[in-house]
């Protein structure tokens, strides 16, 4: 994600987000003034509970996008969040940033 992002000369801040109370974004990507909140996981059964814990926590930092990248066969993307492969979700940061 982040070699796409350099190689494609894609301006981006990422950070890493601890809270005190231990919940946590694997990435935080700033693109165009624009959080997107993004966690991996290595199932390819993602469970829509993991996505809403992203959404939940996202909030705190307000951010505008949630992605959950896996290793799943059936991609959900919507306006504000998706679950998608790695491939997808590269696809993705080309059509939205």
């Amino acid at each position: 994600t982040l070699s796409y992002l350099q190689t494609n000369d894609i301006a981006h801040r990422a950070y890493y987000l601890r809270t005190s109370d231990r919940h946590e974004i694997d990435l935080v990507l700033e693109l165009d003034n624009r959080l997107c909140a993004i966690e991996t996981k290595l199932t390819s059964l993602p469970k829509l509970s993991d996505l809403d814990r992203l959404e939940k926590i996202a909030g705190l930092i307000k951010a505008d996008h949630c992605v959950l990248i896996s290793r799943t066969e059936q991609p959900l993307n919507g306006k504000k969040k998706a679950s998608l492969d790695i491939k997808s979700f590269i696809a993705w940061l080309g059509a939205n940033f």
